[in-house]
C-alpha cells in the first residue's frame, strides 16, 4: 500500500503535467495567431516598399543618358528618371520614330539597385492604349504574386494628365 508521501508526490506530478499541457497548448494557439499577423504585416511592408521604391526611382537623377529621335541622338544629363519616362511617353504619343533604349537601360540600372533582391517591372502608359494611347514596359514580366504602386507624372502641354507609371515588385 502507498504511503501518504508517495501519494502526494504522484498527485503533484499529475498536477504539474496538467498545468504544462494547458500552458503549452495556450502558447501553441497564440503562436498561430502571431504567424497570421506576420503574413499580413509582410504584405503591408511590401506595399510600403513598392511605394517608396517608385518614389525614389522617379526622383533619382539620371546623370548621363541618350535616346534617338528621328535618327538624331539626344543627350540628357542631370534629369530625373520620372521626367525621362514622361518625356518618352510624350514622344511616343507624338508619333515620332524614337529609341529610348539608352535612357531605359539607365533607369533599369537604378531600379535594380533599389529592388533589394526583388524582381520588378515598370509599366508606363498614357490614356487608353486601345483607343490610341501609348504604353511601354521596362524590366521583367510581372509575377502573379506582385505588389504594385502607381504615380501620375507631370506632363506639359497637350499631354498633361492621364499618364500613369506603375511599378510591380515580387519575390523570386
Amino acid at each position: 500500500m502507498m504511503d501518504r508521501r508517495g501519494q502526494g508526490a504522484l498527485f503533484d506530478a499529475t498536477g504539474f503535467l496538467v498545468i504544462m499541457l494547458v500552458a503549452s497548448s495556450s502558447l501553441y494557439a497564440y503562436s498561430g495567431m502571431l504567424a497570421r499577423e506576420t503574413r499580413t504585416s509582410n504584405t503591408a511592408d511590401e506595399i510600403a516598399y513598392a511605394r517608396t521604391m517608385l518614389s525614389a526611382l522617379l526622383r533619382t537623377t539620371v546623370m548621363d543618358a541618350s535616346y534617338t529621335i528621328g535618327g538624331e541622338t539626344v543627350h540628357v544629363s542631370d534629369t530625373s528618371a520620372g521626367t525621362l519616362l514622361a518625356e518618352e511617353l510624350a514622344v511616343i504619343m507624338a508619333g515620332a520614330g524614337v529609341d529610348f533604349e539608352g535612357c531605359n537601360a539607365e533607369i533599369a540600372e537604378i531600379a535594380e539597385a533599389l529592388a533589394d533582391g526583388r524582381e520588378w517591372a515598370l509599366e508606363c502608359s498614357y490614356g487608353n492604349v486601345t483607343l490610341g494611347g501609348a504604353s511601354f514596359s521596362i524590366g521583367a514580366e510581372p509575377g502573379a504574386q506582385r505588389i504594385s504602386a502607381s504615380a501620375e507624372p507631370q506632363m506639359a502641354g497637350e499631354y498633361a494628365g492621364r499618364a500613369r507609371i506603375t511599378l510591380h515588385i515580387w519575390r523570386p
